[in-house]
Protein backbone atom coordinates (compact mmCIF):
# COMPACT_ATOMS: atom_id res chain seq x y z
CA UNK A 1 0.00 0.00 0.00
CA UNK A 2 1.20 3.40 -0.35
CA UNK A 3 1.26 4.35 3.40
CA UNK A 4 3.59 1.24 3.59
CA UNK A 5 5.67 2.34 0.84
CA UNK A 6 6.17 5.79 2.73
CA UNK A 7 7.14 4.16 5.83
CA UNK A 8 9.67 2.31 4.05
CA UNK A 9 11.11 5.16 2.43
CA UNK A 10 10.89 7.27 5.50
CA UNK A 11 12.56 4.76 7.40
CA UNK A 12 15.27 4.49 4.89
CA UNK A 13 16.25 7.69 4.61
CA UNK A 14 16.65 7.93 8.57
CA UNK A 15 18.71 4.89 9.10
CA UNK A 16 20.93 6.15 6.12
CA UNK A 17 21.47 9.64 7.92
CA UNK A 18 22.08 7.78 10.98
CA UNK A 19 18.99 8.95 13.00
CA UNK A 20 16.77 7.85 15.50
CA UNK A 21 12.80 7.91 15.25
CA UNK A 22 12.89 10.30 18.21
CA UNK A 23 16.15 12.51 16.22
CA UNK A 24 14.09 12.64 13.45
CA UNK A 25 10.65 13.22 15.68
CA UNK A 26 11.95 16.40 17.06
CA UNK A 27 13.60 17.86 13.43
CA UNK A 28 10.01 17.57 11.79
CA UNK A 29 7.96 18.64 15.40
CA UNK A 30 5.94 15.38 15.62
CA UNK A 31 6.22 12.99 18.03
CA UNK A 32 8.20 9.95 18.15
CA UNK A 33 5.10 7.83 18.13
CA UNK A 34 3.94 9.27 14.60
CA UNK A 35 7.24 8.39 13.23
CA UNK A 36 6.97 4.84 13.95
CA UNK A 37 3.18 4.88 12.90
CA UNK A 38 4.12 6.34 9.61
CA UNK A 39 7.16 3.48 9.25
CA UNK A 40 4.92 0.86 10.24
CA UNK A 41 2.53 2.16 7.84
CA UNK A 42 -0.35 2.48 10.59
CA UNK A 43 -0.86 6.21 10.38
CA UNK A 44 -0.80 8.38 6.50
CA UNK A 45 1.54 11.25 6.94
CA UNK A 46 -0.14 14.50 5.95
CA UNK A 47 1.60 16.24 2.89
CA UNK A 48 3.40 18.73 5.12
CA UNK A 49 5.48 16.07 6.84
CA UNK A 50 6.28 14.35 3.19
CA UNK A 51 7.00 17.74 2.15
CA UNK A 52 9.17 18.34 4.82
CA UNK A 53 10.78 15.09 4.60
CA UNK A 54 11.76 15.48 1.36
CA UNK A 55 13.18 19.06 2.12
CA UNK A 56 15.00 17.30 5.25
CA UNK A 57 16.72 14.57 3.07
CA UNK A 58 16.65 16.43 -0.17
CA UNK A 59 14.79 14.22 -2.32
CA UNK A 60 11.41 14.05 -4.63
CA UNK A 61 7.82 13.53 -2.79
CA UNK A 62 7.73 11.21 -5.70
CA UNK A 63 10.00 9.38 -4.70
CA UNK A 64 9.09 9.13 -0.95
CA UNK A 65 5.99 8.18 -2.35
CA UNK A 66 7.23 5.23 -4.00
CA UNK A 67 6.54 7.27 -7.61
CA UNK A 68 9.82 6.57 -8.61
CA UNK A 69 12.98 4.78 -7.36
CA UNK A 70 14.96 8.43 -8.48
CA UNK A 71 15.71 10.02 -5.34
CA UNK A 72 17.00 13.53 -6.55
CA UNK A 73 14.70 15.01 -8.52
CA UNK A 74 16.26 15.56 -12.31
CA UNK A 75 16.28 18.77 -13.97
CA UNK A 76 14.89 17.37 -17.30
CA UNK A 77 11.58 16.67 -14.68
CA UNK A 78 11.16 19.88 -13.69
CA UNK A 79 11.38 21.78 -17.19
CA UNK A 80 8.45 22.41 -19.26
CA UNK A 81 7.37 22.54 -22.81
CA UNK A 82 5.72 25.90 -23.06
CA UNK A 83 4.26 24.73 -26.65
CA UNK A 84 3.23 21.32 -25.72
CA UNK A 85 2.91 21.89 -21.88
CA UNK A 86 4.18 18.79 -20.94
CA UNK A 87 7.09 17.52 -19.21
CA UNK A 88 9.89 16.73 -21.70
Amino acid sequence: SLFKMIGRRIKELRTENELTQQELAKILNVSSMSISFYENGQRKPDSEFIIACSRLFNVSTDYLLGKTNTKRIQREEKVYHKDKQQKI
